[in-house]
């Protein structure tokens, strides 16, 4: 190594024997011990340059300042030590101090040199080198400074935005891969060749064992990945780093990856970590909350950045959030004037056109619908995109009939596809119309309707919803026959789960309706099919088993419903199904066990307390059922005739008990509570049968 050979020049044995074998504690004891015994200078000497050899660099500094004055040769080590704590002007004063005194100048040139690389000097810094290029281990010191100078020379480039330039000196450096494959990859990066970028970013990422240029590397590349809407490759880039060292740059692009992906909820853990003072990240964590549907945490960060980040290129968007969130509280003058501030300050942005017409619908939901005709006439300034365009359209024709322009709103429709056939609203419009006509009461006008939507749209998903709306208007003229054939029909054309769902679904309950039990079973299984609709399916399987008096079959599909989905909205009626399955039987511990079981898993629901004091009655076991009847009573709450139901169930057991004074008190405070006039009936006659 050079520095150890300059550190040795001037020692002498046997300190040198220990110095060349690295054991520089026991050289620095010798030299020490020889200054003592001797008083000798150059032991002096010895000694500091073995605490300079430790990196005891402190410690070699002061006993190199007592030598300066007896011996010149301190002053190139105290240059070497100014080297290393940086100090490079003193550095280079002791170098030129030691030069006047000693005729050996190549330790001079070498530290000259590496101060001159410091200061990007590559002219001066190849002089130093080439005059001691006959030096040991010097010979690749000048091709080094050679590649240092491409370096300097492509990143003077990359400043002048000269990126071709850039690029040029880069590919001639040989050393330096990690700057080499960086530098050009941002070079590329610059020139909007994110393909070449990426590829020179991997190729370093691989090679490279520097910590802070690779989470450059990372970030520069998950920008790019973010810009290419790959948000998962972005993520790829960022892990390794958030757990070791997180920066507010990765926890951003964090944060920003998972809001691509409109995972709002994921974006705002990373998000909420930064500070409000950087515009990307007050911006982000505004637009996050909005997406969350935390209006007034949005609008706070929001306003926040309108007031402190006024050239944002951000601020048309903050704008237009800011309008939409005063929108959807239907502060319609505060959404207005931000649309209209929009409008007034970006009339190029994208969104102008948008905001256009949410000064229009503002208008058009407070009923004012001269200015929101006017004002959804002024979109078409503003550069909208096909969809605003289209959509437009339509409220254009809603809104002039409100003002009269059309006799009914589906006339106003009407001339809508008249004009814009090919409308990509079109269909939606249609099935406008058979509602609004379906509301009148007009079935055969919807009809008509239906059929040219299934013979202009018959390949189209939305078609099914016709086919469903032409059967419902069939049950409506109580043709159910015609109505379970659109269905068959719908089910052949085999559609989308949803709509296959809902074709099986009315088919399955008509035929249970019509106690067509066969007919019934069939498309509910079939229905089990389709996850959504499996434990609808279940329970009502269930059902018909219980109807037609299969128990086993009915009590193994409810425990497997059961099982499969223990919190399913269809568990207390399965439960209730089984504890009657149970009572069929005789099996009345059973169903008493499993009623106790439900009240734990959904608590005190009045239902299960009445059907377990049902029970009891039935076991003659009065006393309980009493007990039961007054917990439902005192569980049914504010519903007044379900708790004079249960009262009257709880004069009836104390009716069986003998217990006619408690039962007469029941009934009386039933009677009280009671507001259905047939229930009312039904007390009376058992106040008077017990009076009598």
């Amino acid at each position: 190594m050079q520095t150890i050979t300059v550190l040795i020049i001037f020692l002498s044995s046997p300190g040198r024997y220990y110095f060349e074998h690295g054991l520089y504690e026991n050289a620095r004891r010798y030299f020490e011990l020889q200054a003592l015994c001797n008083l000798d200078d150059k032991a002096m000497l010895g000694s500091a340059i073995c605490a300079l050899a430790q990196n005891k660099v402190e410690n070699a500094r002061l006993k190199l300042l007592h030598l300066i004055r007896v011996d010149p040769d301190a002053y190139l080590y105290l240059g070497i030590v100014e080297y290393r704590l940086g100090h490079y002007q003193s550095a280079v004063q002791y170098l030129n101090k030691y030069r006047q005194y000693r005729q050996v100048s190549w330790p001079v040139d070498h530290y000259l040199g590496l101060i001159s690389l410091k200061h990007n000097d590559i002219e001066n810094a190849l002089k130093y080198f080439q005059s001691i290029s006959d030096q040991p281990e010097t010979y690749l010191i000048d091709d080094y400074a050679k590649n240092y100078q491409y370096l300097i020379e492509s990143h003077d480039a990359y400043q002048r935005a000269d990126f071709a330039g850039a690029i040029e000196n880069m590919r001639s450096v040989k050393y330096f891969d990690d700057y080499r494959f960086y530098g050009l990859a941002i070079s590329y990066i610059a020139m909007q060749d994110y393909k070449n970028g990426i590829t020179h970013i991997d190729s370093m990422l691989s090679r490279s064992a520097d910590p802070e240029l690779q989470r450059s590397a990372s970030q520069e590349a998950a920008r790019i990945c973010l810009l290419w809407k790959e948000p998962l490759r972005a993520r790829s880039y960022l892990r390794s780093f958030i757990n070791e060292s997180p920066s507010d740059t990765v926890l951003f692009l964090l944060g920003r990856s998972f809001s691509d992906e409109m995972k709002y909820d994921s974006a705002a853990v990373y998000l909420n970590e930064l500070p409000d003072s950087v515009d990307d990240y007050l911006f982000f964590k505004g637009r996050t909350a909005y997406f969350r549907g935390l209006w007034g945490l949005a609008e706070e960060m929001l306003l926040c950045h309108r007031q402190y980040f006024s050239g944002s290129v951000h601020n048309d968007r903050v704008l237009y959030m800011i309008a939409s969130i005063n929108f959807k509280r239907k502060e319609y003058e505060h959404a207005i004037n931000f649309w209209t501030e929009l409008i007034t300050l970006y009339p190029e942005s994208n969104l102008a056109a948008s905001a256009q017409k949410g000064i229009a619908d503002a208008f058009f939901d407070r009923t004012d619908f001269r200015n929101a005709l006017s004002a959804y006439e002024l979109v078409g300034q503003y550069n909208p995109e096909p969809n605003v365009e289209v959509e437009v359209d339509l409220r254009i024709y809603e809104t002039k009939y409100y003002l009269k322009k059309y006799h009914s709103l589906v006339d106003a429709l009407k001339s809508y596809l008249e004009k814009y056939p090919d409308s990509k609203y079109g269909l939606r419009t249609r099935l406008r119309i058979v509602n609004l006509l379906m509301e009148k009461k007009d079935l055969y006008g919807s009809l008509g309707e239906i059929e040219q939507i299934i013979s202009m749209y018959p390949d189209s998903i939305l078609a099914s919803q016709a086919y469903l709306e032409k059967a419902r208007v069939y049950d409506q003229l109580d043709l159910r026959r015609s109505a379970k054939g659109i269905y068959i029909e719908l089910i052949e054309r085999r559609p989308t789960a949803e709509y296959q769902g809902q074709a099986l679904s009315e088919l399955a309950s008509t035929y249970s309706h019509e106690e067509s039990f066969d007919s019934a079973l069939y498309y509910y299984n079939q229905l089990s099919g389709i996850a959504v609709y499996e434990e609808r399916a279940w329970y009502e399987i269930a059902r018909i088993y219980d109807k037609i008096g299969q128990d086993k079959e009915s009590e193994t599909v409810i425990d497997r419903l059961i099982e499969k989905y223990p919190s399913s909205a269809f568990l207390f009626d399965a439960v209730f199904l089984k504890t009657s399955i149970y009572e069929k039987r005789g099996q009345f511990k059973r169903a008493i066990d499993l009623l106790t079981e439900l009240i734990e898993k959904v608590g005190d629901r009045p239902e299960i307390y009445l059907e377990m004091g049902d029970i009891y009655f039935k076991i003659e076991d009065y006393p309980k059922a009493h007990t039961y009847y007054l917990v439902a009573a005192e569980n049914y709450r504010q519903r007044r005739n379900d708790v004079a139901r249960a009262l009257l169930l709880a004069g009836d057991a104390m009716v069986m008990i003998g217990d006619k004074k408690s039962a007469l008190d029941h009934y009386l405070q039933a009677k009280l509570i009671a507001e259905s006039v047939i229930l009312k009936h039904q007390l009376d006659s058992k106040i008077n049968n017990l009076s009598n």
